[in-house]
């Protein structure tokens, strides 16, 4: 962020896990930093903290993971585009630049067979990639950790999160909502870049595949014009496949495990919130 050609007026870093006081103190010549420890993970959880420290007269709010670089003019491009937009527009994203499109069976599938229709969410609660955009895009989600709000929409838009170790999934349930009420747009000159590290708390490739098969089942029971059972049906589809692919079985497997899960969920009925909260 200290080496943006626009600078932000205020950078609030909420931090979990180890405490990084002693590298931010780097960075406070050049940038007006508030620094905040909270024992508590997960992006919610702490892109709630971080918008109550903020000044009411707030107009604009940027939202970092702490993964993700941005290009050298990110920022003036990004309000640059902000400059084009009315208070119909409640997001812009951050354009990120990756390597792949999330190679596995749906996100390959879902992606070319909706190929023009990037950004957009499917009834089955998928949300097709909006990484490695040519031209700018009006979106009906955006990445939780890369990209810029309206202060008053995200007051307005409260979440309440959910207790888990990997915050998979909160970004398309948090601003799916709001699409439906006001616009949301990727800039595709403002680049961003996702740096490669190893996060001990997704390491289990069991665990990951099963929480994000969960959250995607979930996400589509809190909207009715998606499809609970085509959610359910892809995930089922992409458990066979990856079974029976040796290189991918415990990806199978998690997925195993989420659809008994839910089929419990339903036969205990009970929320899959429940079974969400570790």
């Amino acid at each position: 962020m200290s080496n943006q050609t626009l600078l932000p007026d205020e950078v609030i870093i909420v931090a979990s896990g180890d405490n990084i006081e002693n590298v931010i103190q780097q960075y406070r010549s050049k940038l007006n930093i508030k620094y905040i420890y909270s024992e508590e993970a997960g992006q919610i959880h702490q892109r709630n903290i971080g918008k109550s420290k903020l000044n009411n007269n707030t107009d604009f709010v940027v939202i970092l993971d702490d993964d993700v670089l941005l290009a050298p003019n990110a920022m003036e491009k990004i309000m640059d585009y902000w400059e084009t937009k009315d208070n119909n527009t409640a997001g812009i994203g951050f354009n990120l630049i990756s390597s792949n499109d999330h190679p596995d069976f749906e996100s390959s599938y879902v992606n070319n067979f909706y190929k023009a229709k990037r950004g957009m969410v499917t009834s089955s609660g998928f949300g097709v990639p909006i990484n490695n955009l040519t031209n700018n895009k009006q979106t009906q989600w955006l990445g939780g950790g890369y990209s810029t709000w309206r202060f008053n929409v995200i007051n307005e838009f409260e979440q309440v999160p959910i207790n888990t170790k990997w915050a998979q999934g909160e970004d398309i349930r948090f601003s799916y909502p709001i699409s439906k009420k006001y616009e949301l747009h990727v800039c595709a000159n403002a680049h961003a870049y996702v740096m490669e590290y190893d996060n001990e708390n997704i390491k289990n490739v069991i665990y990951k595949s099963k929480t994000t098969a969960l959250s995607k089942i979930y996400f589509t029971t809190l909207h009715p014009e998606l499809s609970t059972i085509r959610a359910f049906s892809y995930l089922l589809i992409k458990m066979i496949i990856n079974l029976i692919s040796f290189k991918r079985i415990k990806i199978g497997i998690g997925q195993l495990q989420a659809l008994y899960i839910f089929i419990k969920s339903k036969l205990n009925s009970k929320d899959l919130l429940f079974y969400l909260n570790e």
